[in-house]
């Protein structure tokens, strides 16, 4: 995944073997993981509680040679069971409009792009942006609202995880802010690079945003664990946004927005790097 960042012209000319070497580790997972129980599961849902080092992999986007496990099952992701149940638990807001903000920069430039095209498909939601972005204004603008949309550069503090975040126009706000909120939220996505990064504690608990969010009150949270391409994210986020609100399913519409979006990117570095963690 790091030779994404040699530039456009290196991926171009060697779009290919990448693909084929990625595609030979994700078969090799999939056979060292799951080839062994996975044709006896019935069901069209999966939530995978991964262990240690394997909470950073796609294993959604392991592969049997001829298909991918996303286009088989529909997964979410948790922690662990613990924390699986707790956010089965909560409540969540079921009415009420989304709150999109988003604050863009050199990292990620084009999410005004990405905020203009999710307004057409959720018109009577709250939009913030630019200089608005503000931290006030998503602690203000927060409250009954059904889920929460934030379009900005996440970064991650390994030496302190806590202090791991996202930035807007007047600061960051991080992970140990988000333990005074109450949000119970149905869904949070951070679409920006690397935002579902965590450290992983010795009782295999994420240690960053996701921990801060789900104390908050989140019921699930969609984030990514690499750094992303924005062309590839705004296509997907407007994919599964339009699904998830057309049928409310977001395990669903997770697995129809991949599908989509590989026709056009079939790398896995571009449609893979979002998971969906928590309550599915």
């Amino acid at each position: 995944m790091q030779k994404f960042a040699l530039g456009e012209a290196y991926v171009k000319q060697h779009e290919a073997q990448m693909l084929e070497a990625t595609d030979l580790y994700l078969q090799r997972l999939y056979a060292d993981l799951f080839s062994t129980w996975i044709d006896d599961i019935g069901t069209s849902k999966l939530v995978l509680i991964p262990h240690q080092d394997l909470h950073g992999l796609p294993l959604h986007a392991v592969s049997d040679g001829t298909a991918y496990l996303i286009d088989r099952f529909q997964i979410a992701y948790a922690p662990s069971s613990e924390v699986l149940r707790f956010t089965m638990e909560q409540s969540g807001v079921t009415t009420g409009e989304g709150l999109y903000i988003g604050f863009a920069d050199d990292n990620a430039p084009l999410i005004d792009d990405e905020l203009a095209r999710l307004q057409k498909l959720a018109p009577a939601a709250q939009f913030i942006s630019g200089a608005d972005a503000s931290r006030a204004n998503l602690f203000d603008s927060v409250a009954g609202s059904k889920y929460l949309h934030i379009s900005t550069h996440s970064f991650f503090r390994q030496d302190n995880p806590m202090f791991s975040g996202f930035h807007l126009a007047d600061g960051p706000i991080t992970a140990l802010d988000l333990y005074s909120k109450s949000w119970p939220l149905e869904l949070v996505t951070l679409s920006g690079c690397s935002s579902g990064v965590s450290s992983i504690s010795k009782g295999d608990d994420l240690v960053g945003l996701v921990r801060g969010f789900f104390h908050a009150g989140a019921k699930s949270l969609l984030m990514s664990i690499w750094q992303v391409s924005d062309e590839a994210t705004t296509e997907l986020t407007e994919a599964f946004y339009r699904q998830w609100l057309d049928h409310g399913d977001k395990t669903l519409a997770l697995q129809e927005a991949m599908i989509t979006v590989r026709k056009q990117y079939p790398h896995p570095f571009y449609w893979a790097p979002f998971m969906l963690i928590g309550s599915a």
